[in-house]
């Protein structure tokens, strides 16, 4: 009798130990799906990869408009911004640059440095240079002559703004007017404000020729300074 029921047990033993490894019908082991589960439950999804072809919002690129002097353009030459100081007036600091020479003699000529060494505050768009070079041969020369004064003090004040215009302020505007602002300048002409290219501005005259700025927000006791590529004419 004891011996039946030693052999009765062991052969449930034996039987509770093959339902604990289950297999399937090639004899391999079948998957456990508690452990299965459990490991899913534990194991989170990856976080969608962000795509980098999304262009900025408006409100991005407000937001990542430069607040100090910033060098936009691809000139290798020296950079004005590090010349000047943000505790001369807009004068001095041309005096400092190493690339508007000509513009001061032509403030000079024109009588304006006394408004641009005044209290202000004013926002000046001061061409290179490069961009008085590029003009038609001899026109600079012409307008530098005492006779045609007015016509000089006309060109250059058309390149002025009342206020302390940055980057900040400018792309704002443009954002609340569909991309384009028109500027009254010290001529009493119109500027045309807009974009050129996503992350740069750029000023249309009366000709409808266009100047970039390629240095911008550089600070000034009496206002702000951008530099431009190009002569404007009103």
């Amino acid at each position: 009798m004891t011996s039946k029921l030693c052999l009765l047990l062991g052969s449930a033993a034996l039987l509770f130990a093959l339902g604990g490894c289950a297999t399937k019908e090639d004899g391999t082991p079948a998957e456990d799906t508690n452990a299965t589960a459990s490991a899913a439950a534990s194991d989170p999804a990856p976080a969608a990869a962000s795509d980098p072809a999304t262009p900025a919002t408006a409100t991005e690129t407000a937001s990542a408009a430069p607040t100090a002097a910033v060098d936009a353009g691809a000139s290798s030459g020296p950079s004005p911004a590090a010349a000047m100081s943000p505790d001369r007036d807009l004068i001095a600091n041309l005096a400092a640059s190493p690339v508007h020479s000509k513009l001061l003699a032509a403030l000079q000529a024109a009588g304006l440095t006394q408004t641009l060494q005044g209290e202000g505050p004013y926002s000046l768009f001061a061409p290179t240079d490069a961009a008085f070079d590029a003009l038609p041969a001899g026109t600079l020369e012409s307008l530098l002559q005492p006779a045609n004064k007015a016509a000089l003090v006309k060109l250059l004040s058309y390149h002025i703004v009342e206020g302390r215009l940055d980057t900040r302020a400018m792309v704002a505007a443009l954002d609340d007017n569909n991309g384009k602002v028109t500027l009254t300048t010290l001529a009493g002409e119109p500027l045309v404000l807009q974009r050129s290219g996503p992350r740069r501005l750029a000023l249309v005259d009366a000709a409808g020729n266009q100047a970039t700025m390629t240095v911008t927000d550089i600070v000034q006791a009496n206002g702000m300074l951008q530099v431009i590529d190009a002569v404007l004419r009103p």
